[in-house]
Parts: C-alpha cells; structure tokens; sequence
C-alpha cells in the first residue's frame, strides 16, 4: 500500500520537482535503492514492470522503438500507457501509468523513492517534459495495458560463476601494490558521489562519469582494468561500467546492447557480467 511521505523526503522531492504538491498524500509505492541496497533498477526498467535491474536511457528515438517493442509496445505521440521524456536533447526518464489515489502516472526516480504523481508535476529542470507515449500494441494478443509479458531475462541476475571470480583475482594479484592501493582509494571517494547531488535522481549512470576522483582513475589508464573488473563483479557497482568503458581500448573486450536485443532488459548489471566473460575471454 503506498505510504505518506516524510517531511525529509517532502523536502528532497520539492528539491527536485518545485511543482510537486508534497503534502498531497498518499504517493510512496516504492522504497529508495541506494548503494548498498539489492537489488536496484532505475524508472526505465519500473516502465516495463522490472524492478531488479538498471537500464540506462536510450538516446535515439528509434532505439526506444525497438526497445518498448520488445514488451509489446508502440509509439503514439498523444497518449500511452508509458510517457518517455526529454530535456535539452536528451531522453532522462519513462513513467507508467497507474490508478491509485487518484493520481494517473508512477515513477521510480533513480536511486530513490517511488512515487505517484501526475504529469505536469515532474515538468522541469530535473526531466524535462514528456516527448512521447507508448501503448500496447494494437496488433496480435497482448497483456493488459499496464501489465508486461514476462520473460527469463528479467528473472533474478545470475551469480558470476566462481572461475570467472578466480580469474580476476590471479589478474589483479599481478597490479602493483601502490596501483592497487591508489586505485581503491580514488574509486571508494568516486563511489561516494555516484547519485548524490545533481545526480541524485538520475537514471543515467552516464551521469556519475564525472568528478576528480573520475578523472584520476581514467588517467591511470588501462593498467587497472583488473581492479575495474573485480569491482564490477559485485552488483552494487554496476556505475563502475562506465569506467571500464572508457579504459578498454579492445572493442571485443566492451559489451553494447542493442535496443532491439531482448538482452537489453538484463540492465547494466546484466551487461557487467556479460562483459567479464568477454574481458576475460579476450586474456592469454
């Protein structure tokens, strides 16, 4: 049952979205997923129904076609069961369509809470407005609006089989003990910004790419994606994709979903996983 929100959070929600009529009650559905908090998963995999996985915003349209037709949804530029949004150029957001308390819309707002709302509420600096809808297919049998069809992908993350686990910490054995030690000390202070801040309701890991302790990890080079990788392997550090990208010159050795690829629904901790399998596969 969806709960009041407390006066802290009224605060840290006006923060966000000025509009938003806090004391309008009930409206939490969901609790925050901070770090340290399994499983997590962001307002674009809440719009299809997924809520244990991390999936960044596409940034073409097209790609959200392919995306949303992966779960039976299409585009329709005047109404929808899922609003997609846009600020400045950029896709930042996707909500679904609810009917609890009298409010019409919910939406999962990056790390943090859950919430009810309407529209015209969450217009603003933080999202943008909404660009576009999708709704069920009219096309062939389909769920319910508002319901998705189920598929192994969004079943719990798999568990990274132990010989991968032990092939890292023979590459990480090898990195010098003063790399070692730097790197875990730049990475902890660059943890600790992930989704703080401006970025704090964010739903882009692309967002946390950013900051000194970034940028120090990034100049170190490629000498640490050992130590990147083993951070990877733990699922409350599927931000940490963002630096392994960056670092890896090998392309094989770098996992991109595409959006019509049912196996973009496994989120980015599906895709750290993936690309631990293809990081190793690519060592002599």
């Amino acid at each position: 049952m969806p709960r009041n929100m407390t006066d802290p959070e009224k605060q840290r929600f006006l923060g966000y979205f000025p509009p938003m009529d806090v004391d309008n009650q009930p409206r939490v559905t969901g609790e925050a997923t901070p770090l340290g908090t399994l499983p997590r998963y962001n307002c674009i995999a809440w719009s299809v129904g997924i809520t244990n996985r991390w999936i960044n915003p596409l940034q073409d349209l097209h790609r959200w076609d392919f995306f949303y037709a992966i779960f039976h949804l299409e585009r329709d530029d005047d109404q929808g069961t899922v609003a997609l949004w846009r600020r400045l150029g950029r896709y930042t957001h996707a909500c679904r369509t609810t009917a609890q308390h009298g409010f019409h819309w919910e939406s999962k707002c990056g790390s943090d809470l859950r919430v009810l709302h309407e529209l015209d509420e969450m217009t603003g600096s933080s999202y943008g407005a909404v660009f576009t809808y999708y709704r069920p297919e009219v096309v062939a049998a389909v769920p319910a609006p508002g319901t998705f069809a189920p598929s192994p992908l969004t079943a719990a993350p798999a568990v990274i089989p132990q010989e991968h686990l032990a092939a890292l910490q023979k590459l990480t054995d090898k990195v010098p003990a003063p790399v070692n030690e730097t790197f875990e000390s730049l990475f902890a202070a660059w943890k600790a910004t992930w989704f703080t801040g401006p970025t704090a309701e964010s739903s882009d890991t692309r967002d946390c790419a950013a900051g000194y302790a970034f940028e120090k990890l990034l100049a170190m080079g490629p000498e640490i994606l050992p130590l990147v990788a083993t951070k990877i392997a733990d699922p409350d550090n599927f931000v940490a994709m963002q630096l392994y990208d960056d670092l890896q010159p090998d392309q094989e050795a770098r996992i991109v979903h595409e959006p019509g690829d049912p196996i973009i629904a496994t989120g980015e901790q599906g895709r750290a996983q993936q690309t631990i399998a293809a990081y190793l596969g690519r060592k002599p």
